[in-house]
C-alpha cells in the first residue's frame, strides 16, 4: 500500500490484494473464472432461491478479492440475485427506493459532523500535542514511550474515529522516537499498532454509527457502549507493556536493575504539554457528557463537536492555514460521507436479496440447530471472525454478517447494543492478523522510510510478531465481555434511564 500522508491513508479503501499473492496472475485468473462461472450458474442454472442467495454471496466475495469497492460488489451481487429471483420490476424498485430510504434518516446526520470534526482537529496538528503530553506524563514507567504511544492512540481515536489514521500518525510521530531510544523494533511497532486497535470503540466511532444503522439501534447508546471496553483495552495493553519491559528490559535498551524513565523531562515541561491540549478533553467532555446526561441528542453533540473543531483549528493555526484546513476538511467530509452512504446502499440491496432468497432463514435455522446458548454462540463467533479477519477487512465483515446474525441474537437474548461493541472489537483484531493485516502493512510501509526507521532495518516479521504479542490481551477482553456483558451495556443503560 502506497502510504503518503496520514489523511490519504485514512481515506484509502481497504485493498485485499495488498499481499503479494492477491496480485499474482494465477490467483487473478482463478477469481475471474470463478466470477464468470458464478454469474452463469445464477442466470442459466436451475437452482433454488436459497442457492441463488449463496451464489450471490460467492460472487460478492470474488468481486471483493478483485478489489471492486465494497458497496459496488454488494450492490451488483444483490441486484443480479433480485433480477433472477423476482424479475426486473423488483430489482429496479430496490435500486430506486434504497438510496433515499437509507440516507433520509435524521440520526445519520451525525456522520458528516463527526467526520468534519475529526478532519479539522487532525489538520490543526493536535496529534503531535497529544503524543507529547502522553509521553511526558508516562515516561517514568517501564516502556514509558510505548505506554505513552498507547494512550496517545486512545486520545487520537477520540478525535478522528479512524484506526488507520491513528496508526499512520503514530507511526510517523512515535516510532522514530522509540527507535532513537533503542527500543526493540517488535515492541516499538507492536505498541503503535495496538494504540489504534481500540480506535473504533472510543467515540466518535464511524463503525459504531454504521453498525447502529445496520442493526437499527439508537446511535447515542451504541456510541456509549464502546467507552468502557475501549478504555479498558488501553489499560490492559499498558499493563502488558509494563510487564514485558519489566521482565525483559533489554527491549527498551536498558540493563536489568537500571532505572527506567527520562530524567530530562521535568514537571514544568509536563504541565506545559498538558496545557497545549486542554481544549480537546473539554470538548470531548462537553459532547459526550452532555449526550450521556440527556442535555442534547447525538446529532446535537456532533454539531457541538464540529463547532469546537472549527474554533480549535483557528486557535492552533494561523488564519490562512486555518481557512485552507477548513476548506479541505469540508471537501473530504463530503467525499467520506458519500462513500459511507454508498456502502449502506450496496449492503441493503445485498441483504434484501439474501432475505428474498430465504438464505437468511437457512443460516438462522442452522445456527439454532447447533443448540448453543448465548455464551457458546459468542465464543463460536470469536473463532469465526478471527478466521474471516484473515481475508476480509472489518467493515466488509460487519456489513455481510451482522444482518444474517440479528435473528439469532434476538432468539438468544443477546443485546444488540452489546453485540455492536463486540463485533467492532473483533473487526479491529482483523486488521492486525495475517495474511491481510491492513494495519501491519501500513506500518511496515511507513517503517521503510528513513526518517521513520532511523536507519534500522524493520521487517514484516517484526511488525507481525510485535502485533501478535498483544493479541491474547484483545481476545481476553472479548471473553471477559462475553461473561460480563455489563462491561458494555452498563453505561448505555444508565444513559437510557435519564
Amino acid at each position: 500500500m502506497n502510504v503518503t500522508t496520514t489523511l490519504e491513508v485514512a481515506q484509502k479503501p481497504v485493498k485485499l490484494q495488498d499481499a503479494k499473492y492477491w496480485r499474482s496472475w494465477p490467483v487473478r485468473c482463478v477469481l475471474y473464472g470463478l466470477s464468470i462461472l458464478t454469474v452463469g450458474a445464477m442466470i442459466f442454472g436451475s437452482f433454488s432461491a436459497p442457492a441463488v442467495g449463496g451464489l450471490a454471496a460467492l460472487l460478492m466475495l470474488c468481486l471483493l478479492f478483485m478489489n471492486v469497492p465494497i458497496g459496488v460488489a454488494m450492490g451488483i451481487a444483490g441486484a443480479l440475485a433480485l433480477l433472477i429471483m423476482r424479475g426486473q420490476g423488483v430489482m429496479e424498485g430496490a435500486l430506486r427506493s434504497q438510496p433515499f430510504g437509507i440516507t433520509a434518516v435524521w440520526s445519520y446526520a451525525v456522520l458528516p459532523l463527526f467526520i468534519f470534526m475529526g478532519l479539522l482537529l487532525w489538520r490543526s496538528g493536535i496529534s503531535e500535542r497529544i503524543y507529547a503530553a502522553a509521553t511526558n506524563w508516562l515516561s517514568w514507567l517501564p516502556g514509558g514511550l510505548a505506554v505513552g504511544t498507547n494512550f496517545a492512540g486512545a486520545g487520537m481515536s477520540a478525535i478522528t474515529g479512524s484506526t488507520v489514521a491513528t496508526v499512520a500518525a503514530l507511526g510517523r510521530i512515535g516510532l522514530p522516537e522509540m527507535l532513537k531510544r533503542n527500543y526493540d523494533p517488535r515492541l516499538a511497532t507492536g505498541s503503535v499498532i495496538i494504540a489504534g486497535t481500540g480506535g473504533q470503540l472510543i467515540p466518535p466511532s464511524i463503525y459504531m454509527v454504521i453498525y447502529a444503522g445496520i442493526a437499527s439501534v439508537p446511535v447515542g447508546p451504541q456510541l456509549m457502549a464502546g467507552i468502557v471496553p475501549g478504555l479498558l483495552l488501553a489499560v490492559l495493553y499498558t499493563v502488558m507493556i509494563i510487564a514485558i519491559v519489566a521482565a525483559f528490559p533489554h527491549l527498551v535498551g536498558r540493563k536489568r536493575g537500571e532505572r527506567f524513565g527520562d530524567a530530562s523531562i521535568g514537571w514544568a515541561e509536563r504541565w506545559r504539554s498538558l496545557a497545549r491540549i486542554w481544549p480537546l478533553p473539554m470538548l470531548v467532555l462537553v459532547m459526550f457528557g452532555g449526550m450521556y446526561a440527556g442535555f442534547f441528542t447525538t446529532t446535537e453533540a456532533g454539531a457541538i463537536g464540529a463547532l469546537g473543531g472549527l474554533l480549535l483549528t483557528f486557535l492552533y493555526l494561523r488564519p490562512r492555514k486555518a481557512v485552507h484546513a477548513v476548506g479541505q476538511s469540508l471537501k473530504d467530509t463530503v467525499g467520506s460521507t458519500a462513500g459511507i452512504f454508498f456502502l449502506f446502499f450496496g449492503a441493503m440491496v445485498f441483504n434484501r436479496a439474501l432475505t428474498v432468497s430465504g438464505a437468511t432463514n437457512v443460516i438462522t435455522e442452522a445456527i439454532d440447530g447447533l443448540g448453543l446458548n448465548a455464551i457458546g454462540f459468542l465464543l463460536m463467533l470469536v473463532l469465526m471472525y478471527l478466521v474471516l479477519g484473515m481475508v476480509l477487512d472489518p467493515l466488509t465483515m460487519m456489513l455481510i454478517t451482522v444482518p444474517l446474525l440479528i435473528p439469532s441474537l434476538d432468539s438468544l437474548g443477546i443485546s444488540l447494543v452489546f453485540f455492536g461493541a463486540f463485533v467492532v472489537l473483533l473487526g479491529e483484531l482483523a486488521v492486525t492478523t495475517p495474511p491481510v493485516g491492513m494495519l501491519v502493512f501500513i506500518l511496515f510501509k511507513l517503517a521503510q522510510l528513513k526518517e521513520v526507521s532511523m536507519g534500522r532495518k524493520i521487517t514484516l516479521g517484526h511488525v507481525f510478531l510485535g502485533s501478535a504479542w498483544f493479541l491474547p490481551i484483545s481476545v481476553a477482553l472479548l471473553v471477559l465481555m462475553i461473561f460480563f456483558p455489563h462491561i458494555v451495556t452498563w453505561l448505555p443503560e444508565q444513559m437510557s434511564e435519564r
